[in-house]
C-alpha cells in the first residue's frame, strides 16, 4: 500500500495542528468539550500523519460534533478522503476536493475551535 502524503497533506493538517484548552458546550448535538479533547488527541498525529489516520479523526470529531459544526466536520471529511485517493501528480486534485464549500468549512472549524476550544490554528486550508 503506497502512502500518500501531497495533496492530502494540506487538509490533514486541519487537526492536528489545534491546541485545544479549555471548551464550552453550545447545548446541542454533540459536546464541544468532547469535541475539543479529540482535537487536542489529534495533535499526536504530528506534521506527517497518515491520511487513513486523519479519516479516522474526522470520523470522530463528526459523531462528536455540536450541531453548529456538524456538516462542516463532514465536508472536510468528504475532501479529505477525496484527497487521500487523488494522484499525487494530478494538477488538478487540488481544484477538485479543496473548493470553495471546503474552504469555508475549513474557516468555519478554525472559528469554533479558537472560540470553543481556545485553540489557536497555525495552519489551516483557508486562504
Amino acid at each position: 500500500m503506497t502512502r500518500r502524503t501531497g495533496p492530502v497533506a494540506l487538509l490533514a493538517l486541519v487537526p492536528a495542528l489545534f491546541v485545544a484548552t479549555a471548551c464550552g458546550d453550545d447545548g446541542g448535538g454533540g459536546s464541544a468539550a468532547d469535541y475539543c479533547d479529540r482535537l487536542e488527541e489529534a495533535e499526536a498525529l504530528g506534521t506527517d500523519p497518515d491520511p487513513a489516520e486523519v479519516i479516522a479523526v474526522y470520523r470522530d470529531l463528526e459523531d462528536l460534533a455540536p450541531d453548529d459544526v456538524r456538516d462542516a466536520v463532514a465536508t472536510v471529511r468528504v475532501a479529505t478522503e477525496g484527497l487521500s485517493q487523488a494522484d499525487n501528480d494530478d494538477p488538478e486534485a487540488l481544484a477538485r476536493f479543496l473548493t470553495p464549500e471546503v474552504l469555508e468549512a475549513g474557516e468555519e472549524l478554525r472559528a469554533f475551535a479558537e472560540d470553543e476550544c481556545g485553540a489557536s490554528p497555525d495552519v489551516l486550508p483557508v486562504e
